[in-house]
Order: structure tokens, then C-alpha cells, then sequence
């Protein structure tokens, strides 16, 4: 039986400011995925110009960990109480949009965002 115990220093302020860097630019790209990918899913009223579709642009930019449709309604959307969907300009509009997307485009994201990273996804 061999026992080796090794040492070693480390600038840990440096490595975490490079995995931040990544991080940060992983989560950008995830948010602007998650939105593009989410988009044909997310109910859009013509004669408004699709108000609640386009109020997620600001929130895609954001470290925030998360994206926020900014309407008045957007929330009672989401979960589909008392609205009816109108499936004129997105005909697969549904509640829950961002589930619907990622239960297609998961792979994807996960696959990209190991890329950032610099590696790649195992499986």
C-alpha cells in the first residue's frame, strides 16, 4: 500500500473570478436561449403587438438567475387562469411556456452551456 499526500497553493480570489467570468457568460446565453426557445410557446395578442412576448428583453440581459415577463398579466398567463389563448401568431401558445421549452430544447442548453465551460457533456 502506497500513501502520498501532496500539497499545493492556490490563488483561489483568481480562480474564482475566471469561473464568475464563465459563469456569468453561461447564464447570459442561457437566458437568451431559454427566451428565444420559449417564444413560440408564449401567448401573443396581434392586436397588441405581442406586449407580453417582447417584455422578457430587458430581463435577458441581467445576471439575475432568473427571466421576467414584465406585464400586468404575464403571471396569470403563465399558470392559464382565466384566459383563453388566442394561437393566431404563435399556434402553440400554452401556459407554463418555458416548461414546454425546456422539455425540448434541455439537452440543447445543458450541451451549451458545458461548452462555455469548456468541456462537454457526458451521455
Amino acid at each position: 500500500m502506497i500513501n502520498a499526500k501532496m500539497t499545493f497553493e492556490m490563488d483561489v480570489a483568481k480562480v474564482k473570478g475566471r469561473y464568475d467570468e464563465i459563469g456569468l457568460k453561461a447564464l447570459l446565453w442561457l437566458k437568451n436561449e431559454v427566451a428565444k426557445d420559449s417564444d413560440p410557446f408564449v401567448p401573443f395578442r396581434a392586436n397588441n403587438g405581442g406586449t407580453l412576448a417582447r417584455s422578457v428583453r430587458p430581463s435577458i440581459g441581467t445576471p439575475d438567475q432568473f427571466l421576467a415577463y414584465n406585464t400586468p398579466y404575464a403571471r396569470r398567463m403563465y399558470y392559464g387562469t382565466h384566459f383563453n389563448f388566442n394561437r393566431s401568431k404563435h399556434p402553440q401558445a400554452t401556459h407554463h411556456w418555458s416548461e414546454k421549452a425546456k422539455a425540448i430544447h434541455r439537452p440543447k442548453w445543458m450541451r451549451g452551456v458545458a461548452m462555455i465551460f469548456g468541456g462537454k457533456l457526458k451521455g
